[in-house]
């Protein structure tokens, strides 16, 4: 089997969510960015900030050599700029990287396939995140949403999140893959029908999400009021 079968369908997903990313950031305007997102107190600014130090994370990771980038701006076109460039970046160092490589990121070692696969999640979620709260149409490509929905389910824990997301809601029984990731996620509001099952894995997600590196916003209902 070549590298290129082996790496495939890890990467075919952190290139297509980094494409949705860069989808969900395009012709950014000033006045969305103090926008509410569904990010509890976070804004547009502040989500794209966040956005923005977890590529630097997984593109260093990624990346050994460490390669520098320009820092974000403030301004929403700097900042459109910032992203773009951090999701060339990071996609470039995903494929550059060794299948087979094990990698540090925070206090674990993961797999560097795995390590893409949560790449993938981070930009795809966050571009979601991005394009809910700038009220823009740019839908997630389902086949996409399929590929972060299995990523999800087999990293993201049904309970004790850490604080990083919401508890899974209830998709609509027959729901796309796409209603059903943010249902897991806890970005959907509850609806009847049945949750998604996770899939088998052989470690607990708790230990493969990189909780302490990445910490993925949880929706504003899991925050206490100040």
């Amino acid at each position: 089997m070549t590298r290129a079968q082996q790496t495939t369908r890890p990467l075919l997903l952190v290139a297509g969510a980094g494409a949705y990313l860069e989808r969900a950031v395009d012709e950014l305007r000033d006045d969305e960015l103090a926008r509410p997102t569904p990010c509890a107190r976070w804004t547009v600014a502040d989500l794209l900030v966040h956005v923005g130090d977890s590529l630097d994370v997984l593109r260093a990771t990624h990346d050994t050599s460490r390669a520098e980038v320009p820092p974000l701006g403030t301004d929403a076109t700097s900042l459109e700029h910032g992203i773009r460039v951090r999701v060339t970046a990071t996609v470039q160092a995903a494929y550059a990287a060794s299948p087979r490589t094990t990698v540090d990121i925070g206090d674990r070692q993961l797999p560097e396939e795995l390590l893409q696969a949560v790449t993938a999640l981070e930009m795809g979620i966050h571009g979601w995140d991005i394009v809910s709260a700038r009220g823009i149409a740019r839908a997630m490509p389902a086949s996409l949403a399929s590929g972060l929905l299995q990523v999800a389910l087999t990293t993201v824990p049904a309970d004790d999140r850490g604080g990083q997301f919401g508890p899974p809601s209830r998709a609509p029984e027959g729901a796309p893959p796409v209603q059903r990731l943010l249902a897991w996620l806890g970005r959907a509001d509850p609806s009847p029908g049945p949750a998604p099952e996770p899939a088998r894995r052989k470690a607990p997600a708790t230990e493969v999400y990189p909780s302490e590196a990445l910490r993925t916003c949880p929706p504003a209902a899991q925050h206490p009021e100040e």
